[in-house]
């Protein structure tokens, strides 16, 4: 069976830990505040289409795969009027 790996691996990040001394510490606290950002937009993009597509086919997800963190009405819910390239 294939482990599913990306917004619900480990997290990216734990993976450039070693890399830590050899950056200095404004530029390493930067891109962590990105990559955290980064992070919890991919389990949120992931947890929404799961929920949108296991809607329309009507499919249940793989044994051992985790399930979405909201239902679908949840994430059709949300309102985001800041985010770039909003019309408003």
């Amino acid at each position: 069976m294939h482990k599913p790996s990306g917004a619900r691996g480990a997290g990216a990040f734990g993976l450039t830990e070693p890399l830590r001394p050899l950056v200095d510490a404004e530029r390493w606290d930067k891109t962590a505040t990105y990559l955290a950002v980064q992070e919890r937009e991919a389990r949120w993009w992931r947890d929404a289409s799961l929920a949108y597509w296991m809607s329309v086919n009507d499919h249940s997800l793989p044994a051992g795969a985790a399930p979405p963190e909201h239902d679908l009405a949840w994430y059709k819910a949300q309102h985001f009027p800041y985010a770039p390239g909003h019309p408003e």
